[in-house]
């Protein structure tokens, strides 16, 4: 369920898991995850993807000739 309100994979909600970036803890062989702390993650993902999105557009207002055809 975390991976698909994250819309990734299994695997790479495992990686993030192990490597520390969401927080999780172990039964036996599986994960668990917070359902307050993968909303927040979620959120954050999304947060930094807009900044992303608007440094890119914010240059190519600025450098018009770099970006157009």
């Amino acid at each position: 369920m975390a991976a698909q309100i994250l819309g990734v994979s299994r695997p790479t909600l495992i990686k993030w898991a192990n490597d520390g970036l969401l927080p999780s803890h172990k039964v036996g062989t599986h994960h668990k995850f917070n359902r307050a702390d993968v909303f927040a993650f979620r959120d954050a993902r999304r947060a930094e993807q807009n900044q992303a999105f608007n440094a890119l557009r914010q240059f190519d207002i600025e450098n018009p000739e770099l970006t157009n055809d």
